[in-house]
């Protein structure tokens, strides 16, 4: 069953318009925004503006995707009672979930793969190879973790309308917020004390188990009989 809600997801996605759109605008907008990772406009500034802006891409390009496929299939699943057709004909939900997440993160992590693979190889990074990996890794985690946290969530939610809205919202204001205090904090001294490259892996440590902490809390009470009583409308 499991490799069939696997499936099922995969297909429906790479069907769905909002989700090929949304793949398209973001490959377009992914590579002037990776030759200015690259450029020597931003190389003159330092390589820590390098990292912040191939970090921020990576981060928000999966995650913003991966939040749109949420709301593109988990949350019409549930708005169209699909999600408790598969709970009653013997499916576990826990296991849609994990499906629906893992299928989500493949598509999502796609665009980003590129442009960490174009930056690790177009720039002389003094970032050791490990660490650049271990960033890479761990901000998908991260992405993961809070596209996962985004399916759990939707479980208990019984208002959509309101839950896309704020969930819209929410990523405008942190990429906002992202590229608006990152350039502050990179002018600053406080990288004289710990590397940007540190302060990004205990930042996706800290951020990651916090997302795992949550998830875990909230999945642990949820269960078919639940989902099936539970309303959902679009309001």
């Amino acid at each position: 069953m499991k490799r069939n809600y696997n499936k099922a997801a995969r297909n429906y996605l790479l069907k769905n318009k909002d989700t090929l759109l949304n793949a398209i605008i973001f490959l377009v907008l992914s590579i002037p925004a990776t030759f200015l990772v690259q450029s020597d406009m931003l190389a003159t500034r330092g390589e820590n503006y390098q990292l912040y802006l191939m970090y921020l891409l990576i981060l928000g390009i999966s995650f913003i995707q991966g939040s749109s496929m949420v709301v593109d299939l988990t949350v019409k699943d549930r708005l169209s009672r699909r999600l408790e057709f598969y709970l009653a004909s013997g499916g576990d939900v826990k296991e849609i979930l994990k499906a629906y997440t893992l299928e989500m993160f493949r598509i999502a992590a796609i665009i980003p793969f590129f442009i960490f693979m174009a930056c690790f190889y177009m720039i002389d990074w003094t970032v050791p190879f490990e660490k650049m990996i271990l960033i890479y890794v761990t901000t998908s985690a991260v992405s993961y973790l809070g596209i996962y946290l985004l399916n759990t969530l939707v479980l208990s939610i019984k208002r959509f309308k309101l839950f896309k809205n704020i969930l819209f919202f929410s990523n405008f204001l942190i990429f906002f917020i992202g590229t608006n205090l990152g350039p502050s904090l990179l002018d600053s001294n406080i990288f004289n004390i710990l590397s940007l490259d540190t302060a990004i892996l205990f930042f996706n440590l800290i951020i990651g188990v916090v997302l795992l902490m949550i998830t875990l809390a909230k999945i642990k009470h949820v269960n078919n009989e639940d989902i099936i009583r539970r309303d959902a409308l679009w309001e």
